[in-house]
């Protein structure tokens, strides 16, 4: 088992698991707990980085950074970041990430306050707007919990986009590291989905990051994901 704190845990279930389903009481088991493994992630760009405001806004360093806000609504936002990539050189970016909370298949990208609001977040009823990001990105990192948990989603975020996904089907904790540029966390017991950018299907994360042939790191002899180390 795997957490943010070390040593033994006692975990209480609350649902019967007794041959009898009538049968209320909670079950008990302790269980050692061992650190999250998470790795820094140095990525090439350019990049831009989209954070919810209650997220750590200060810890991520990178020249294109949209910090958002629960005013702002999905069509702004892309908006936002097709300006922020006309604004590069080469009109378009390698990486995209989006940090903020989430669920499955959504994510709360202007925070949780606004998710009751008008529905402000990212789902499946609006994914058909990555499709502006069209030949402008490469890879969408999505840095909240279980968004990619729902394969439909994931799944059209990469064919809208045309562009790889990097997501997690499970918990993916945000630490306070100390970043340097163009840095980000990832978190090996998230489970992550990686979905091909081509086939749309699911890919290794080990494929992904290079340990296998990879056309997106060997572009122009600058590799996308510059290094991966233990956080």
């Amino acid at each position: 088992m795997y957490g943010k704190g070390v040593g033994s845990a006692l975990l209480r279930f609350h649902t019967p698991v007794s041959d009898d389903l009538r049968d209320p009481r909670p079950f008990y088991l302790r269980a050692d707990v061992k650190v999250h493994q998470s790795y820094k992630v140095r990525l090439g760009g350019p990049n831009i980085f989209v954070i919810a405001p209650d997220k750590d806004l200060n810890s991520y360093k990178t020249k294109l950074k949209i910090k958002t806000t629960p005013n702002m609504n999905p069509y702004g936002l892309f908006s936002l970041i097709l300006n922020k990539v006309a604004q590069t050189k080469e009109k378009k970016i390698r990486n995209l990430v989006l940090q903020c909370h989430g669920d499955h298949g959504r994510m709360w990208i202007f925070g949780k306050d606004a998710r009751y609001s008008d529905r402000k977040y990212l789902n499946n009823e609006n994914v058909h707007l990555f499709r502006r990001l069209e030949g402008k990105v490469e890879a969408i990192w999505t840095l909240s919990c279980t968004a990619c948990g729902d394969p439909t989603y994931s799944k059209s975020i990469a064919m809208n986009a045309r562009a790889y996904v990097i997501g997690a089907n499970g918990s993916n904790p945000q630490k306070p590291y100390k970043f340097k540029d163009d840095e980000i966390e990832y978190h090996i017991q998230g489970h992550s989905v990686v979905r091909d950018r081509e086939s749309f299907g699911l890919i290794n994360i080990a494929e992904f990051i290079g340990m296998h042939s990879n056309p997106y790191f060997e572009r122009e002899g600058k590799p996308a994901l510059l290094e991966m180390v233990p956080a």
